[in-house]
């Protein structure tokens, strides 16, 4: 992962950084302590994009994403956001899931633009497996969310999805489809 940073300023550097301000840099992350600001780069959200469409059709096997997986350590804590343009039609709808290391779990949710019938919502539903939406055939936004917390087994999470009634139609995830994940502990 690489981050920019133009300029920093810092206005009172003196010879207490604890008070006064640090700036670190070593190969694992980059710390910069000012008045309370950022205090681990390792921390920062990182963004995963989809460069290319994907395609599923006449199976309700989950299938891994493509792009969307990374490592995760044992007792790591992370947060995670999605954002999915898909397309499949309303026969097959579309379900996701994840691959997690033995003994993680997650806590997670969703939003569309087909599964929302009012104009607010009232309340998300927190799933610990398997997520199904339903579609409309046409291209549209499946926002997920949620909480990953690893247990003493390190690996990988990873996303999967299949169509969640078998058709012969093309269940897609489309390219620039985004995924934000934060390590939070």
């Amino acid at each position: 992962t690489e981050m920019r940073v133009g300029v920093i300023n810092f206005d009172s550097l003196g010879a207490d950084p604890a008070v006064n301000g640090e700036l670190a840099l070593n190969s694992a992350d980059m710390k910069v302590y000012s008045d309370g600001y950022v205090k681990n780069l390792s921390r920062i959200p990182e963004f995963i994009r989809k460069t290319a469409d994907e395609t599923v059709n006449n199976s309700t096997t989950l299938v891994n994403d493509a792009a969307f997986s990374f490592a995760v350590a044992a007792s790591d804590i992370w947060y995670f956001m999605g954002w999915l343009l898909v397309n499949s039609g309303t026969t097959p709808d579309i379900k996701f899931s994840w691959s997690l290391p033995a003994g993680a779990t997650i806590k997670w949710a969703f939003l569309s633009n087909t599964d929302l019938s009012a104009a607010t919502v009232t309340a998300l539903n927190v799933d610990t497996g398997q997520i199904e939406v339903g579609t409309n055939g046409s291209d549209e936004m499946v926002i997920v969310f949620g909480i990953i917390t690893v247990s003493t087994t390190a690996g990988t999470a990873q996303l999967q999805w299949a169509q969640n009634t078998v058709n012969g139609s093309d269940t897609k995830v489309l390219a620039n489809s985004v995924l934000q994940r934060w390590l939070i502990g």
